[in-house]
């Protein structure tokens, strides 16, 4: 999957206008094509006050007047064999790590928490934890993972500048 988005990527800024070394070359990704991309790098998992939360199906949201992004996400919620499954949206600033070759959203806050009807089945305790996380802060969420991806095999570095725009999410390489 991962060779399938480089070489998409590859084909594209090709398409734009060559491969030559001396000029940056600017892409620009739609949310849709963002999303097929950013559903790579999840499911994601942390762990919370015991509680193992999983992180999946992915839904990217961007703002470009807040320059804000944000990830609309389904949580699964684990501890001692128990479940509770929720959706939730991770939001924060885009921040690009050029050392990592990493799209991450820097500090994200989980917002407009909602579990499942069943909550009532679900020990208090679990869904206690669950509803501590809403307005907290995590260490971050990685969208996409350029090393991962492995442009170089195409001739192209990693980005010098990713930036939120009307049109979508601007890379310029």
């Amino acid at each position: 999957m991962k060779y399938l988005f480089a070489g998409a990527l590859a084909l594209c800024l090709w398409a734009v206008g060559g491969m030559h070394q001396a000029h940056a070359f600017m892409l620009t990704l739609s949310e849709s094509q963002l999303n097929a991309m950013v559903s790579a790098v999840f499911p994601q998992t942390r762990v919370y006050e015991d509680t193992q939360f999983t992180f999946s199906n992915p839904a990217v949201d961007l703002d470009p007047l807040e320059d804000e992004i944000s990830v609309n996400v389904t949580v699964l919620a684990e501890r001692d064999g128990l479940q509770l499954k929720a959706t939730a949206t991770l939001s924060g600033e885009l921040f690009y790590h050029a050392q990592l070759g990493q799209l991450q959203i820097k500090e994200p806050t989980l917002d407009e928490l909602e579990w499942a009807e069943h909550g009532n089945l679900v020990p208090e305790s679990l869904l206690n934890s669950l509803k501590r996380m809403e307005g907290k802060r995590f260490p971050l969420i990685l969208l996409l993972d350029f090393e991962q991806l492995d442009l170089s095999a195409w001739g192209i570095r990693q980005p010098k500048r990713v930036e939120i725009t009307p049109n979508g999410l601007l890379i310029e390489i």
